[in-house]
């Protein structure tokens, strides 16, 4: 396997109380950012209403787009520009009087004809989700990130150790908690895809921790006379090129999806972009040092 480091042997164990306040300290925006921005925005998919994607001939100022809008409805209005000024994805409450989306998208075409002749328009794409509907997506969105951890908890439990199970869950918990927080400071909209970006990174992250796991448990049995910390720290840094070649890899794909995709999958490609950087500080700082700290206080022998 390609190696970037040749013979790395950084102290990341010794250093893991300054992660830990960092960690703490990510986990504190996060909740500081929940409470001030009066928590997420979600999208359609969750509060019920319409999403638009509407491609122009020509580009339209946003400001023309809002003002067309509002002359169909009163109720929230969002709009995001993407490309040169000639796509926008548009999300309202559905007027009560269209109860399909062949007769909402008839309305808004004639709408957009009327008030922009000369320049042509065509919907992309057209979603209408009720508010039943949508408080559903949210309790299942929640059930599966729920069963995921719990899944994963079970799962490096049986395959390694208790103390490896629990320190991978909190990391998980800590990744998806910091890219929450990234979520409601950038104001991204909550979206079945976000949640789909979440479930991606508790996966990636997870993967790494087990790598990083198994390559403790071999040395383990390999290694007697040293102490457990060295054993763990010495583990981290036999996997650090796989682990690095991993992330970046797969950071490079989602910043091209990011700058190049299309609009309705920028806010995924963003959201894994900085998962994936976070997944991997969590596999590295996190996991193992939680398990060195956990010896420290509860030693026990591993077989």
């Amino acid at each position: 396997m390609l190696q970037i480091f040749k013979t790395p042997n950084y102290n990341f164990t010794g250093r893991r109380y300054i992660f830990f306040i960092l960690s703490a300290s990510l986990v504190l925006i996060t909740i500081v950012a929940f409470i001030v921005g009066k928590g997420f925005k979600y999208s359609v998919d969750f509060t019920g209403g319409t999403l638009l994607e509407i491609r122009f001939s020509k580009p339209v100022r946003i400001s023309t787009v809002r003002a067309i809008f509002r002359n169909l409805q009163s109720g929230a209005l969002s709009i995001q520009e993407f490309g040169e000024g000639t796509d926008f994805i548009i999300r309202f409450e559905s007027p009560q009087e269209f109860v399909s989306q062949e007769s909402l998208g008839s309305k808004v075409i004639d709408l957009l004809n009327r008030e922009l002749p000369e320049n042509s328009a065509e919907i992309v794409r057209i979603e209408m989700v009720g508010p039943r509907i949508g408080k559903e997506l949210q309790r299942n969105a929640l059930i599966a990130v729920l069963i995921g951890l719990l899944g994963i908890l079970v799962y490096v439990t049986i395959r390694f150790d208790f103390r490896f199970g629990t320190a991978a869950v909190i990391a998980l918990v800590h990744d998806v908690l910091v890219t929450i927080g990234f979520i409601i400071i950038t104001q991204t909209e909550v979206s079945i895809p976000i949640i789909a970006a979440l479930l991606t990174i508790v996966g990636y992250s997870v993967n790494n921790s087990i790598v990083i796991s198994d390559r403790v448990r071999e040395n383990l049995r390999k290694i007697h006379r040293i102490s457990f910390e060295t054993i763990v720290n010495q583990s981290i840094n036999d996997t650090l090129s796989r682990t690095i070649l991993t992330a970046g890899t797969t950071f490079v794909v989602a910043i091209i999806l990011y700058l190049l995709g299309a609009a309705t999958i920028k806010d995924f490609a963003k959201v894994i972009s900085f998962g994936v950087v976070v997944g991997t500080y969590s596999s590295i700082y996190l996991c193992g040092p939680l398990v060195v700290e956990w010896e420290r206080y509860f030693p026990k022998r591993v077989r």
